[in-house]
């Protein structure tokens, strides 16, 4: 198979560095806070308000997916920043892939915590560089074990991601 090499497409910077203009990137979080605690003892979608950026508009705040538009490896990085978790005694912060937690063989994405108690602020994040398929869709579910009372905080909670190649 030939290769296409679009120059066109290519920019340089004043200082020498290339531009990419079309490569897939987005930033989602959380600009609001939950307003009242909520029960998150069954995976709960994540949900995210507003997009810092979003080239490719692949991200889509009324579903808080992300949808993905070209096969290959990407860097993804997501937290989810919690108030009042006071009796739970994990909580995790798992990346789905197609709706799933599970992305084939045993592989579970997520960040977590032991014992998190404490009622303070507390974030679970992590990041990840994984091989993709167009059209896979990635999404953010947040689970707290035996604490029926907890909330998202607007500030510190996001999910991005970009292609690497």
């Amino acid at each position: 198979m030939a290769s296409v090499l679009k120059v066109d497409e290519i920019k340089s910077t004043s200082d020498g560095g290339v531009l990419f203009p079309t490569r897939p990137s987005f930033f989602a979080y959380r600009a609001t806070s939950d307003s009242s605690d909520q029960n998150f003892g069954t995976n709960t979608l994540v949900t995210f308000d507003t997009k810092q950026h979003d080239i490719g508009d692949n991200f889509d705040l009324s579903t808080s997916t992300y949808t993905v538009p070209v096969s290959g490896v990407y860097q993804l990085n997501w937290q989810v920043r919690l108030q009042s978790v006071t009796s739970a005694t994990y909580l995790f912060a798992s990346l789905y892939l197609n709706g799933a937690a599970h992305w084939g063989n045993n592989l579970y994405m997520y960040a977590g915590m032991e014992d998190p108690q404490g009622g303070d602020y507390i974030s679970a994040s992590t990041s990840a560089t994984v091989q993709l398929t167009a059209n896979d869709t990635l999404s953010v579910y947040i689970r707290v074990n035996l604490d029926t009372a907890s909330r998202i905080e607007g500030a510190g909670t996001f999910f991005s991601g970009y292609l690497v190649g």
